[in-house]
Order: structure tokens, then C-alpha cells, then sequence
């Protein structure tokens, strides 16, 4: 992905094969977090590393059936939903994945 954005000219992105269940608090605040794990409900370690007027894209729901994809963007100290679509995504796992 780093190699695609470098190619594009694009330098503002941050790409991590990490252990994302944490976030990724010392690099904080991020005006854009999209998660590809769904969360069983949104932590708020990650809310808490958005910039004022930043975005999360983040499925939530159960582990098995589907989840909600969810858009919050921080407004202030509060937070706005919206919800875009179902969709059915692995949970996330604590840990680094050994194959992307």
C-alpha cells in the first residue's frame, strides 16, 4: 500500500501492518481512521485519537452475522453517527497478522 500511495504522490498516508486492537496512540491525532476488523462495540481509545472534525470508518457489530458499517466524525467533544450499510468483516484480533 505504501509503495501505491508513494507512486501516487501521496505522502499525508500513514500505512502499519500492526496490531491494530490499540490504536495507535504515539502517532495520534489522525484526521482519518478506516478499520477493516469489526469491533463488537467502538472503543474509545480509538475515538480519542481522532483530530477535531476527524472521521472513523469502523465496522461494529457481533463476530459471526453482520455488523454496521459506521461513519463517526467528532464534532467538538461529542461524537455524530452515521450509518452507511451491513456488512460482514472478521472481528478484530489481538496481535500481528503473519500474512496480509
Amino acid at each position: 500500500a505504501k509503495q501505491r500511495f508513494d507512486a501516487l504522490g501521496i505522502g499525508n498516508v500513514i500505512v502499519r501492518q500492526a496490531d491494530g486492537s490499540n490504536g495507535l496512540a504515539n502517532e495520534a491525532p489522525f484526521d482519518r481512521i478506516v478499520a477493516w476488523a469489526a469491533f463488537d462495540s467502538l472503543p474509545r481509545f480509538l475515538l480519542d485519537q481522532l483530530s477535531s472534525g476527524g472521521i472513523v470508518i469502523a465496522p461494529i457489530g457481533p463476530e459471526e452475522g453482520e455488523q454496521v458499517l459506521a461513519k463517526l466524525t467528532k464534532v467538538g467533544s461529542r461524537f455524530e453517527r452515521e450509518d452507511i450499510g451491513l456488512v460482514r468483516l472478521q472481528p478484530i484480533l489481538r496481535g500481528v497478522a503473519a500474512v496480509i
